[in-house]
């Protein structure tokens, strides 16, 4: 016996969700649009690529082309009811919304939570913990906004849940445009009608002229939403790029977009087929050179979404009067994608994350597995979930009918499931895992950025005293690096030992106590952002011995110590730190503009204070993640160049006053004990390797004239592996307070070979 298809009412909704037909002066009989589904899919696909498989470069403007969609879809549903009473539509639209949105959006949440309580350590849980809550709540955008604008967050390990940042903006955005649609709606049904001789004989006439004449009232409406959203996005770009990203301000222009069309009039789009099918292959085509034309340095959402926006919109106005000719996007195959898309992007970034800890990040294997869970949880959820909740309705019969039809299918897909899970499980407990630096930093070749693998010897701790320097050129560059002494070789091995480290037991400082691992820093003594004017302020050491100045943002609070554990003895150590700050002046994005003007400040009095004090050093350090956030969106050798203008440009301005100015690397940027200390875990699986970015700012840096260049990639990293534990000393220290912050116990271990390398190149006498 065959079962005739089940859920009249999923039927119907889905034709409602496709958008519909027009009639004359009215939308008409709802119709299933597949173009628009396969536009979803290729968003869809083209967010997962980007984050997954790092192709195309701007696969994320995927989440612009949903945008687009969405202001047109819920629109033309609005403009559908718009002869019911506006509290009859609220209703019915949140209901169905609801329906539409939360039951998957909060199932990933809970299988994030479950996942986070079982493989990451308490500090990082409880970040994911704070991610969910405000995910739940539809505020996520906001939150990561706030984060990302925070100097401390910078390249910290991703969220699992990060990516419902775009989730939050439609739901803002839901709040208001259907109260303003209504709105507008009510306020021309009002009006008196026109009494017209005709219109007076036909009270149905005047009706529909009425409900007719709301339509251009909000086009009109969702005209200035566009403008004044596109506006405020161009501005806010310019004085925070991180906010304009996230902000609900910021992209309502592009739901706003999908909106307008779904107001126009459709004799607007009455185009004979090859007219038609020219419009939509040009949508098309500008959406896919969008993917690969726009990049992450590209201004967004202005003017980085326009194209995906401008080619979104053709696609959808192409089939709004009659269906174009599109079997691109027509297809089956990119119809059951769009389906199933909604789970696939809520899908794929957790697993994504999750997979980093188990796997190589960046591997094909680890690609592959995110990619195919991704498609079999999509499935599983949306015929186990979304469809049976949205078809609600059909009552107990429904049920019996869709469980039929749907029993084989839902068997499989669990045995699939069942078999992913374990795979990854198999695979991730079968071999150490490593980290890579988060995707966000590791620049154009995530690969680069992956460790290799530990070396299978035992490390060889060395004991013998420090013997004079020699200098030798390990590397090219303006200044020759100083050969590795034996204190350098028993840093080296302790690196080697870290690799290998089975276990956390005996670290310390604690990994899992954030307060053990910060204690001791100096910045605690008035450094974090030093009263230059004070001599007393931040100041170490013999006060009667030459000054050796550090300048810097965390990293020179971080090399502070260092410097008083080296160089106090002999010399008056100061610290000119202001945290949050590009030292060197490059026009970074601060997140709001007002909030480099104390880094000014700071970096003006600095040049003040070496002009009188006259030190006979100054080192100089700060994060290369500023390399990152140039205002002006430069990457690759444009901002290298950037950047090495401005080192030089600071080091021109003080060279006359300071004997000896000297460069020095920072740490390296990766994960921290938050991010992969887990129990049961081992330091071993917390390794990073040295992301692009880094090494780019590193030989900008290099080639700075008139100064004393010091790489000291030696202190954290060995054979191309950064692990976070070094067993320097014969004891296992953790390396790491954050992704990028030292720890105040491992920096005092360093200090004697911050004096070595000082006497080898010179800059102090021995």
């Amino acid at each position: 016996m065959k079962y005739a298809q089940p859920g009249g009412a999923l039927r119907k909704l889905a034709v409602m969700q496709a958008g519909g037909s027009r009639g004359r002066g009215s939308r008409g009989t709802a119709r299933r649009r597949a173009d628009i589904q396969g536009l979803r899919a290729l968003a869809v696909a083209a967010v997962i690529g980007a984050h997954v498989w790092q192709w195309p470069r701007g696969g994320f403007l995927g989440v612009d082309v949903f945008f687009v969609i969405s202001g047109y879809l819920i629109t033309s549903l609005l403009l559908r009811r718009r002869h019911q009473s506006p509290a009859a539509v609220l209703g019915w639209f949140y209901l169905r919304r609801a329906r539409r949105i939360l039951p998957l959006a909060l199932l990933v949440l809970v299988a994030v939570l479950v996942v986070s309580r079982l493989q990451d350590g308490p500090v990082l849980a409880a970040q994911v913990r704070s991610d969910t809550r405000w995910a739940a709540i539809f505020l996520a955008n906001w939150h990561f906004a706030a984060l990302d604008n925070d100097y401390f967050h910078l390249g910290a390990a991703p969220s699992p849940v990060e990516h419902y940042w775009s989730l939050a903006v439609e739901e803002q955005f839901y709040l208001v445009w259907p109260l303003l649609v209504l709105g507008v709606l009510q306020v021309c049904r009002a009006r008196p009608a026109t009494r017209t001789a005709r219109e007076a004989r036909s009270r149905h006439r005047r009706t529909r002229s009425v409900h007719t004449a709301g339509r251009p009232a909000v086009a009109v409406a969702a005209a200035i939403v566009v403008v004044v959203s596109w506006c405020w996005a161009a501005r806010q770009g310019d004085t925070n790029a991180t906010t304009a990203y996230y902000s609900t301000l910021t992209r309502a222009w592009e739901l706003g977009a999908g909106a307008l069309l779904a107001c126009l009039p459709t004799s607007w789009f009455r185009l004979r087929a090859v007219p038609r099918a020219v419009v939509s292959w040009a949508g098309l085509a500008v959406i896919v050179a969008s993917f690969g034309v726009v990049s992450s340095g590209t201004g967004m959402p202005v003017p980085g979404a326009i194209l995906p926006v401008v080619g979104s919109a053709l696609v959808i106005a192409a089939g709004i009067a009659a269906p174009a000719r599109q079997p691109l996007l027509s297809n089956r195959l990119m119809t059951g994608i769009g389906d199933i898309s909604y789970g696939l992007y809520l899908w794929h970034y957790p697993l994504l994350v999750s997979c980093d800890v188990f796997l190589v990040p960046g591997a094909f294997r680890t690609r592959l597995v995110v990619t195919a869970g991704a498609v079999v949880l999509a499935v599983v959820s949306h015929f186990l979930l979304e469809r049976p909740i949205i078809d609600w309705p059909a009552g107990r019969t429904g049920w019996r009918v869709w469980w039929a039809v749907h029993r084989r299918a839902l068997a499989g897909a669990g045995m699939a499931t069942a078999l992913l899970l374990g795979s990854v499980c198999t695979l991730g407990w079968a071999r150490p895992a490593t980290f890579a630096a988060p995707r966000h930093l590791s620049g154009a070749l995530p690969g680069d950025a992956v460790a290799p693998p530990p070396p299978s010897t035992p490390p060889v701790i060395p004991t013998a005293t420090l013997r004079p320097p020699t200098a030798s050129p390990t590397r090219q560059g303006p200044t020759p690096q100083p050969a590795l002494g034996p204190l350098g070789r028993a840093i080296q091995a302790g690196l080697r030992g870290g690799l290998q480290l089975a276990s956390w037991s005996g670290v310390t400082p604690n990994p899992a106590d954030q307060q053990a691992l910060s204690a001791g820093m100096p910045g605690s003594a008035g450094c974090a952002a030093t009263d230059v004017a004070d001599p007393h302020a931040c100041t170490f050491g013999n006060p009667h011995g030459p000054e050796i100045d550090v300048y810097g943002d965390s990293m020179g609070d971080n090399l502070l110590g260092a410097a008083v554990a080296g160089l106090g003895s002999t010399y008056k150590v100061r610290g000119l730190i202001k945290l949050a700050c590009a030292v060197n002046g490059v026009n970074a994005n601060f997140g709001e503009d007002a909030w480099a003007i104390p880094c000014v400040n700071h970096r003006e009095a600095v040049i003040r204070y070496v002009k009188q004090a006259r030190p006979q050093v100054l080192i100089m350090v700060e994060t290369y993640t500023w390399i990152l956030k140039l205002k002006d969106g430069s990457q690759g050798a444009r901002a290298a160049a950037e950047w090495q203008a401005a080192d030089q440009r600071f080091v021109d301005t003080i060279r006359p006053y300071v004997k000896h100015i000297v460069i020095v690397t920072p740490s390296i940027s990766g994960v921290g004990p938050a991010d992969c200390y887990r129990p049961g875990g081992a330091p071993s699986q917390c390794v990073v390797g040295i992301p692009p970015f880094w090494k780019l700012a590193r030989d900008a840096e290099a080639k700075v004239r008139g100064v004393t260049f010091l790489d000291l990639t030696r202190w954290y990293c060995v054979d191309g592996s950064c692990p976070m534990v070094t067993t320097l000393g014969g004891r296992a220290t953790e390396i790491k307070i954050d992704y990028l912050h030292i720890t105040y116990a491992y920096e005092q271990q360093l200090g004697p070979d911050l004096r070595y390398l000082l006497t080898a190149a010179k800059v102090i006498a021995p």
